[in-house]
């Protein structure tokens, strides 16, 4: 099946953060470029995400490329500040994510005071330096999240209110193909790019919370979801990929599937 495009490119440098939609990037087998080398450690070492701080949706990520700076975080009623790009042994350290092994560099005092600040809880930034492995990143399953529109579109006709793509938090977004074909694909084409069809998306808590205003807004869309698409003790919304080599994907590119 063909006739479809590739109408969304999102990357999330902080994980839980807010997104970067971008018009084309470059990929390789650890996932989109810029996409999730950073992520906020509590003071027990545990991950922060949304689940536990909605707040962090309003936290809004710029890449940089200046004087030893990557990266520079906006928030609410704080000021701007840029991270100052650190890779020192020192400042090297393990953490767990959702039970599978990852590691990064502390990236300062300066910035964790102001996470801290703004989420009203200790917390750390590390930053990982990423290569061609796939569990290079702070990503929960795979580096890429596929949603098609009619996907979205068919369950917007199920709830009273309806739902923007942000809370699926996608890494493409695909139009054309029908809804849900993301679930029955073996493979996806974009371009030239073949991605390789993983397991669907187990979704949580977080798809209730609004990325524009940063709030748990009740029940929904997960609640409505969970009436018709779930499977065993979860709830399904997307498709993971992945993709063995390197590519770049651009707005607008064709996209095909393979059932």
């Amino acid at each position: 099946m063909s006739n479809g495009s590739l109408t969304g490119i999102y990357i999330y440098p902080v994980k839980s953060c807010g997104s970067i939609s971008v018009s084309e990037i470059h990929g390789n087998q650890s996932g989109l470029e810029g996409d999730r080398q950073w992520v906020f450690l509590g003071g027990g070492d545990n991950v922060l995400t949304q689940r536990d701080y909605a707040s962090m949706a309003l936290i809004q990520p710029t890449l940089l490329n200046e004087n030893g700076c990557k990266l520079q975080l906006e928030a609410p009623n704080m000021p701007p500040i840029k991270v100052e790009h650190r890779e020192n042994k020192d400042q090297f350290c393990e953490i767990d994510l959702w039970d599978n092994d990852r590691s990064g560099f502390d990236q300062g005092d300066e910035i964790a005071e102001w996470i801290s600040e703004y989420l009203k809880t200790e917390a750390r930034l590390l930053y990982t330096k990423v290569d061609h492995t796939q569990d290079a990143r702070y990503v929960d399953c795979s580096p890429l999240l596929i949603i098609s529109e009619e996907s979205l579109n068919q369950l917007n006709t199920q709830v009273d209110e309806p739902v923007r793509m942000s809370r699926f938090r996608p890494s493409l977004v695909v139009k054309g193909l029908g809804e849900y074909v993301e679930d029955k694909a073996f493979a996806l084409t974009i371009g030239h790019v073949e991605l390789s069809a993983m397991k669907l998306c187990g979704r949580c808590v977080m798809i209730n919370i609004d990325q524009e205003q940063g709030v748990l807004t009740g029940s929904e869309p997960l609640r409505t979801l969970s009436k018709y698409r779930k499977e065993g003790s979860k709830v399904m919304f997307g498709r993971y990929f992945e993709c063995a080599s390197d590519f770049n994907l651009k707005l607008d590119m064709p996209v095909s599937v393979e059932i």
